[in-house]
């Protein structure tokens, strides 16, 4: 659902519903969590990150493969050290 609110040129990278005949939506394609997020990433040549803004500590291994790292919680913005 995040296509309609960004242009064509952006990237997203992440889980992918299932519709029905009639657009609604019935389940997931694929689970875009955890590993499989740095799966999905490294399988379009994005092997580091130089920033990465997360809400959850769910997304350690996206952190590992990024230069800094700032978790965002209740309006602030704490830069996390990751090794």
């Amino acid at each position: 659902y995040l296509k309609y609110f960004f242009s064509d040129n952006i990237l997203i990278n992440g889980t992918k519903l299932s519709f029905n005949k009639n657009d609604i939506c019935v389940g997931l394609l694929e689970n875009n969590y955890g590993n499989k997020k740095v799966l999905n990433l490294k399988k379009i040549g994005i092997n580091e990150i130089d920033q990465f803004y997360t809400d959850s500590f769910s997304d350690k291994p996206l952190m590992s493969i990024s230069k800094k790292t700032f978790l965002v919680s209740k309006g602030k913005i704490k830069k996390v050290i990751t090794n």
